[in-house]
């Protein structure tokens, strides 16, 4: 079977972002109250996005909230096959969380699709506060229906 995907670009990701994920909690711009993670694509085909949690992405005291977590690791690989200008849900989702995510500091996801199997992509994703890994994902999704 012949690999579907093409290269990244900003392009694709803004206009499938745009088109059906507008209410989206973590990445949509018309959700009241949203994150607004919009991923940017870099060189080399990695995805990338900032954001500082606040206090309604809590968990325990100070920490954010570990399904928040797993939110914008989905998001972020989401956001990374929309780049590639395919559409995907997630089927299976692995998540090491190596620290916790404390509200209120600065914080990068970066996602990556690594490999097109058949029947769907399996990408990975990583959390980062400055040089220090916060939570790994790897992820299967299959095409959109």
């Amino acid at each position: 079977m012949s690999n579907p995907i093409g290269p990244p670009t900003q392009a694709a990701l803004d206009r499938h972002r745009a088109a059906r994920h507008k209410g989206c909690l973590a990445c949509g711009g018309e959700h009241v109250g949203g994150m607004r993670l919009h991923c940017r694509v870099q060189p080399g085909g990695l995805v990338v996005g900032d954001f500082e949690p606040q206090a309604w992405m809590s968990g325990y005291d100070g920490r954010m909230h570990g399904g928040m977590v797993a939110m914008v690791l989905d998001s972020a690989m989401t956001q990374c096959l929309f780049a590639h200008d395919m559409v995907g849900v997630t089927a299976v989702l692995h998540i090491r969380f190596r620290k916790p995510a404390l509200l209120n500091y600065r914080y990068r996801v970066e996602a990556r699709l690594t490999e097109y199997v058949g029947y769907g992509y399996r990408l990975t994703a990583n959390l980062w506060h400055a040089d220090d890994r916060i939570a790994d994902a790897e992820a299967q999704f299959a095409p959109e229906a």
